[in-house]
């Protein structure tokens, strides 16, 4: 049958599999292109990621592209919008949250799921702000929120398998307005330096009042 033929009669074919032989076709059909702008030859098949049954120009990755998939059911974007990919799972990757389309907004259609990345310090996400972040991607800071590195007063310590901010082992400390820590002891060696200073004031001027009752 046409499915496996060795040579076709007709313009195009695909190759089914190797040593299976051709699938002769009157035009690339299905989820199938026909690459470098020729008008015969074998058929390609498009991005995996590709909605189904609506075919491709080209075997590129996105949609709405010249060159890429006639339909998504999912699409990834990067943090500034812009395409990454279809997919055809309608469940978002890990780094993505997920958004469908309740209506048309401009190239994509009602329906489309659009799957978001989440900010750069986010694992796993609910929106695109780092206050949604779920999981992160480096370190949970002592706000709960997800930062790049602790502070120096603090520890980095393995957590539910990620890391989180932790005071270090015999620091006391407190969060001053800017949410930096000002440790406890520097504040009581600062107030006793400054007792000290003072008795050393009042001690050298005791010791010049002696000094001129002397010679009087």
């Amino acid at each position: 049958g046409p499915a496996n033929c060795s040579i076709c009669n007709t313009n195009f074919f695909v190759n089914v599999s190797i040593g299976a032989g051709k699938l002769c076709l009157e035009s690339c059909v299905g989820d199938t292109y026909l690459p470098d702008n020729r008008t015969s030859g074998e058929c390609l098949p498009c991005f995996n990621g590709c909605a189904l049954g609506y075919g491709c120009a080209g075997p590129g990755k996105t949609f709405n592209d010249s060159n890429g998939c006639m339909a998504c059911d999912t699409i990834l974007l990067d943090r500034n919008g812009d395409q990454i990919e279809c997919q055809r799972d309608v469940t978002c990757p890990s780094g993505y949250y997920r958004e469908q389309l309740s209506e048309d907004r401009g190239i994509f259609l009602t329906g489309t799921v659009l799957c978001h990345s989440c900010h750069e310090l986010c694992a796993t996400c609910s929106g695109p702000s780092v206050s949604d972040c779920v999981l992160c991607s480096y370190i949970r800071g002592t706000n709960g929120s997800c930062v790049y590195q602790c502070d120096p007063m603090r520890e980095t310590v393995p957590q539910n398998g990620s890391s989180q901010c932790i005071p270090v082992i015999g620091t006391i400390g407190t969060l001053d307005p800017t949410g930096a820590i000002v440790s406890i002891g520097a504040v009581i060696g600062s107030i006793f330096g400054g007792l000290a200073l003072i008795c050393l004031t009042v001690l050298v001027i005791l010791i010049l009042v002696l000094l001129l009752l002397k010679k009087k």
